[in-house]
């Protein structure tokens, strides 16, 4: 896997790990593809600049949610 697809997943995984959800909900909300993350993740896929940009997008325009009880 090249370095730029292992950072990409590294940041897909921590995004799904604050969000509670799996690499499957985040593909197929961000990418509407389920495999999308097992498919970069084994190297049966090699995200693109624009792909890599898309997701920074759906991240942006869905931050975590701070839970209120916790303050």
């Amino acid at each position: 896997m090249l370095e730029f697809a292992k950072d990409f997943i590294a940041q897909i995984d921590t995004y799904c790990r604050v969000m509670g959800i799996s690499a499957s909900t985040y593909g197929e909300r961000a990418m509407n593809d389920r495999s999308f993350v097992h498919q970069v993740r084994s190297g049966a896929r090699n995200p693109s600049l624009r792909t890599i940009d898309r997701n920074g997008k759906y991240m942006a325009a869905h931050p975590p949610v701070e839970n209120e009880d916790a303050a």
